[in-house]
């Protein structure tokens, strides 16, 4: 008995000391700005597009598509686990990609995500080549009228692979 009480006391030890360091932890400044997973009621992909009448949104079925429910609880748990740049303000942001996430929840937030665009010039003869160029790892996030960017690695690659191949399976799926 007295061989377990010394490795049940240290390892009883660990765990005090580390709640404590946890407990000390300030949370980040993003804690609590984005709805719990729970409250998303509504989630739509808008595709962007050159040419008109390829935007038509694609609505994720939450209330009865379990598969849809799990995509937005990783989306918010990325977003929740990201670190916000410089916090959320009024001022618009430079426009990101052309294909948003809209999420709602019953008390109407609305959330919308896209790819973080900077629009860069480059110098060609007698003018300048305006484009647009992806942010590693950033994604544009607008709260109703707030906006800031968020770090946040698995959401960017979610953006730029999933979120298309979703609008594409949309464009084949007979409506």
């Amino acid at each position: 008995m007295n061989k377990l009480l010394l490795p049940l006391s240290v390892l009883l030890a660990a765990a005090l000391f580390l709640a404590a360091v946890m407990a000390d932890r300030p949370a980040g400044p993003e804690a609590g700005i984005f709805p719990m997973a729970e409250e998303i009621t509504a989630a739509r992909i808008l595709p962007g597009g050159e040419e008109e009448g390829t935007g038509s949104p694609v609505d994720l079925n939450l209330p009865d598509d379990d598969k849809n429910r799990l995509e937005i609880a990783r989306i918010v748990y990325w977003l929740s686990i990201g670190t916000l740049q410089g916090g959320l303000s009024r001022q618009p942001l430079p426009s990101g990609g052309p294909e948003q996430l809209v999420m709602e929840t019953a008390d109407g937030t609305v959330l919308t995500l896209t790819n973080a665009v900077d629009r860069i010039a480059i110098p060609a003869k007698d003018s300048w080549l305006s484009t647009g160029v992806s942010v590693p790892q950033t994604v544009n996030v607008r709260i109703n009228e707030l906006a800031g960017r968020i770090t946040a690695p698995d959401l960017k690659r979610w953006m730029e692979e999933e979120l298309p191949r979703r609008i594409e399976e949309s464009r084949k799926t007979p409506q």
